[in-house]
């Protein structure tokens, strides 16, 4: 095989996935790559405002004017906003930036140093040329590795994968020209850990899978630790974590069809998405037991909430059951159509994540014989128990009162957090309190506890002055 390889073993007579997972940690900590987000927040405190973060990408011009003011103002304050998909800084890039970073969110861009295509090929302007063929890995007969096969109109377009040596030198280059000029607070870089390591038998270039590795990791440490962006990246490797704040495709297991061409257009669910990806009984969350308080999770891009929206509710619950982050990929129509359900599932799912955001898990298992229900723990001391079955579950707590929680029910509580979706009075109702708001769905009747009573979903902000309120949808009392 060329050089040495080790494989280690441990087996664990008890504990199942979690014993394995804290074993799993004490190794990546002897290897230097449990880097936690608190540690990478001394450098670049923007880290500290991921979880609880939204990750959304504007990439439909077509959105409303006032889109991201509407989001802030409707009490979105987390948010890293990505305003382009493609090698080619978008136009109206730099107003974009700076109205996101008004509105206080984390102004990204779309980044990729693996792929190439051949401007022989006449490929799309979105598309690299740059690097092709001279940076092109070479293969051990000599021919140049194909990557992305790219399906736009009047190709397809054969891509291929450039040497993870030559990374850093464009990377250096082309952020540094761009933040001269504008105030990009973080950058999603593409591929970089998605694909496996390779070797390179160029002659100018040559690389082994450590070389490889290293060459990938260094150019991450470079926009993370020199450029201090915060640093996004398509899936996750373990020894990309001390440089990769945030990932999309993490929570993926199987995407949905066609996500990875056509990033918006809902689909239906197929048999393997709804049993893999956004069925609870077949996953258990083992990175997260390993790497939650170093790194926010969120799904594989093209895998939006509205890519399958029939199954949204069960994502946003792995979503807040794991404590990592929903991936919003709207455009026009979409948002027209979803809006409330949007700021809903943001008021919910991300007051949870926020909470228990930069705290390790801790514990993960299943309430019952089915895998259904479950329950997961944190550091920070915040227990989630959510309800993926079409049955009700009824929870008794440490103080012996019982609380039934219906499909997609749920009970977060913690420091600073009590946010439950219960059946109530024969309904369902959602409430979320924090130190900072309100939110209450009380499933279209009145209902209210305390001074908040409504017919419709609303959020109660706190504010020096007192309180502020935003309805969402229809409310009428």
């Amino acid at each position: 095989f060329g050089y040495a390889r080790r494989v280690l073993v441990r087996f664990a007579a008890t504990g199942g996935h979690v014993a394995l997972a804290v074993r799993h940690r004490e190794l990546m900590r002897a290897k230097g790559w449990l880097r936690t987000l608190a540690e990478k927040a001394k450098i670049r405190p923007a880290v500290a405002t991921l979880p609880g973060a939204v990750d959304l990408w504007v990439l439909d011009r077509g959105l409303p004017a006032d889109f991201l003011e509407d989001l802030a103002a409707r009490g979105v304050t987390r948010a890293v906003v990505s305003i382009g998909g493609g090698w080619e800084e978008p136009g109206d890039a730099d107003g974009l930036v700076r109205k996101a970073a008004a509105a206080g969110f984390l102004p990204s861009r779309y980044d990729i140093y693996t792929d190439a295509w051949d401007s022989r090929d006449k490929p799309p302007k979105w598309l690299r040329t740059a690097g092709c063929p001279e940076d092109v890995i070479v293969d051990a007969d000599g021919s140049p590795h194909k990557g992305w096969l790219d399906k736009s109109e009047g190709g397809p377009f054969q891509g291929y994968y450039l040497c993870a040596r030559t990374h850093r030198k464009t990377a250096t280059e082309r952020i540094g020209a761009e933040l001269k000029r504008t105030p990009y607070a973080a950058r999603f870089i593409d591929v970089v850990t998605a694909s496996g390591l390779m070797e390179c038998y160029s002659t100018a270039h040559p690389a082994t899978r450590r070389d490889d590795q290293e060459a990938r990791a260094d150019m991450l440490k470079l926009v993370s630790d020199e450029f201090r962006l915060v640093t996004g990246s398509e899936e996750i490797r373990e020894w990309a974590v001390p440089f990769s704040d945030f990932s999309e495709g993490t929570m993926t297991i199987k995407p949905a069809d066609n996500a990875g061409y056509d990033w918006g257009k809902p689909v239906e669910p197929d048999p393997d998405y709804a049993a893999l990806t956004a069925g609870a009984a077949t996953r258990v969350p083992l990175f997260e037991l390993v790497f939650h308080d170093c790194h926010v999770s969120s799904w594989y891009t093209g895998d939006g909430m509205t890519k399958v929206p029939a199954l949204w509710d069960a994502k946003d619950l792995l979503n807040l059951l794991y404590g990592t982050m929903p991936l919003w990929m709207p455009d026009a129509a979409l948002w027209k159509k979803y809006r409330d359900r949007f700021l809903a599932s943001y008021h919910t799912v991300n007051a949870v994540s926020e909470a228990v955001g930069g705290a390790a898990m801790t514990s993960h298992g299943f309430l019952t014989p089915d895998r259904l229900v479950q329950r997961t723990e944190f550091s920070s001391g915040h227990v989630v128990t959510a309800n993926f079955g079409e049955r009700d579950y009824v929870l008794t707590g440490a103080d012996g009162k019982k609380r039934t929680l219906p499909r997609y029910g749920f009970l977060a509580s913690g420091p600073g957090l009590d946010a439950w979706r219960l059946r109530v009075a024969g309904r369902t109702v959602t409430r979320v309190e924090t130190a900072a708001k309100i939110y209450l769905d009380p499933g279209a009747k009145p209902w209210g506890e305390g001074s908040l009573r409504s017919d419709g979903p609303v959020v109660a902000f706190r504010t020096p002055a007192g309180a502020r309120l935003v309805t969402l949808g229809a409310v009428t009392h």
